[in-house]
């Protein structure tokens, strides 16, 4: 008698996890969507976030991150180490972004730096743009694409 109930329990395991997993994926995959619909419209622009390297020791890395926009926080698309940017509307916004470097250090393995910069931009409706640091002016600029 107790081994059926051992099984019976491991069947319905086996058999709810799997549902319960699939319920949970699928109610984050709608939120996504939901969260991206809500920024994306006809005169949405795009910023793309520059990204250069990847950060592993002996070789340099540069990342670009959008913490604030217009004081909130936006919705990043994209996944970590891939494509990532926001959704925008037309007009003029106040970005707030940090640019994260790595670099090969002599005495320490990695050198790792993080500057966070404002930046005053105004979005043209339907372009997609590239968010950088300008390397004569060391600060934040936004490319046309």
């Amino acid at each position: 008698m107790n081994y059926y109930m051992i099984v019976s329990v491991a069947v319905a395991i086996l058999i709810i996890v799997p549902l319960l997993s699939r319920f949970l994926m699928r109610s984050t995959i709608n939120q996504h969507k939901e969260k991206v619909e809500a920024y994306k419209n006809d005169n949405a622009s795009v910023i793309y976030f520059d990204k250069l390297g990847v950060n592993i020791p002996f070789i340099y890395g540069k990342t670009v991150n959008v913490k604030l926009v217009d004081g909130k926080e936006p919705y990043v698309f994209g996944t970590y180490g891939k494509i990532e940017g926001i959704y925008l509307k037309q007009g003029k916004h106040l970005l707030q972004a940090e640019i994260h470097t790595s670099r090969p250090g002599i005495l320490y393995r990695n050198v790792s730096k993080c500057e966070t910069f404002m930046l005053d931009a105004m979005i043209e409706a339907n372009k997609n743009y590239l968010l950088t640091r300008d390397v004569e002016t060391k600060q934040l600029k936004l490319i046309q694409k």
